[in-house]
């Protein structure tokens, strides 16, 4: 994850650096850095309690595997040897029972059997129920343009609004301008949802530096519950003949955002011509 400072736009290494190493501004206040911080802390919980589950399988295959080794061999039961005289009664009892039983039963069965197939009737059985086992499916890429909303498995994001600008304190480099994307994200599933700030501006596959502007609210991610949506700004410094940039959020959303003709916003200064004030010389007295 790429972040990059609020003041000048420099990229950081927020793993051994604490301030900018360009202007030095700290990262205290830096919306970025909160949130790479949070979203490291929450992937090294989640490693965590990953690491716990396994331990804890582990700690209870250990046990199953010394109580098997512990528990004391039962000896097999001893088979007392049958008299001859035992063995052939049970083998005339056995006769007995399938003359008297088995067979007029079977015949029963047999009977029935037949005549239910002469007749034509069948034997309805009770229909099966299947339980519908709810799978989610495969997130897709999705590609869209300006104005449009590009709706994912769990969220829905648009980008609705776009114009060049200036930003206080600051100056584009030669050949580039100020570029303000407005950004509306909606957590469209069920369940508490962390939507991350990440984006990134290409131009013909090259990024764009990211600029943080004071004047406008910052477009930033964090846990929403269902339904709720959040909105605000990214600003990005764009080649002048630029015709279009190419958005991309997460990991499969992807925006192209045509830059013909979009609004201008920068303050222009208009110089006022400066008057030229004749000066009188005073009139000598008594004259």
């Amino acid at each position: 994850m790429e972040v990059f400072c609020d003041y000048c736009g420099a990229k950081l290494d927020i793993e051994h650096e604490k301030r900018c190493p360009n202007c030095g501004a700290p990262f205290d206040d830096n919306e970025g850095v909160k949130a790479y911080r949070e979203e490291k802390a929450r992937k090294e919980e989640h490693q965590r309690q990953v690491e716990l589950l396994r331990l804890h399988q582990q700690e209870r295959q250990n046990n199953a595997a010394n109580a098997n080794q512990t528990q004391p061999v039962q000896p097999a039961p001893v088979v007392q040897p049958q008299s001859k005289k035992s063995c052939t009664t049970r083998i005339i009892s056995m006769i007995i029972f399938f003359v008297v039983i088995i067979l007029p039963t079977m015949s029963v069965i047999v009977n029935k059997v037949s005549k239910t197939g002469s007749s034509g009737s069948s034997t309805s059985r009770a229909a099966i129920t299947a339980v519908p086992v709810t799978v989610k499916p495969a997130e897709k890429n999705v590609s869209v343009a300006f104005g449009e909303t590009a709706q994912t498995n769990d969220y829905s994001i648009v980008c609705d609004e776009v114009y060049k600008t200036d930003i206080s304190y600051y100056t584009p480099s030669e050949g580039y301008m100020y570029v303000a994307f407005h950004f509306k994200a909606k957590n469209t599933g069920i369940s508490k949802l962390w939507l991350t700030s990440d984006m990134s501006c290409l131009v013909d596959d090259t990024l764009c530096n990211i600029i943080w502007n004071m004047d406008l609210k910052e477009f930033s991610g964090g846990n929403l519950p269902a339904g709720v949506s959040t909105e605000g700004y990214k600003c990005y410094m764009v080649p002048v003949d630029a015709k279009s940039v190419t958005i991309t959020y997460g990991d499969y959303v992807r925006m192209e955002i045509s830059l013909v003709g979009i609004e201008d916003k920068t303050k222009k200064t208009e110089r006022t011509p400066m008057t030229t004030v004749a000066t009188v010389a005073p009139a000598a007295n008594g004259n």
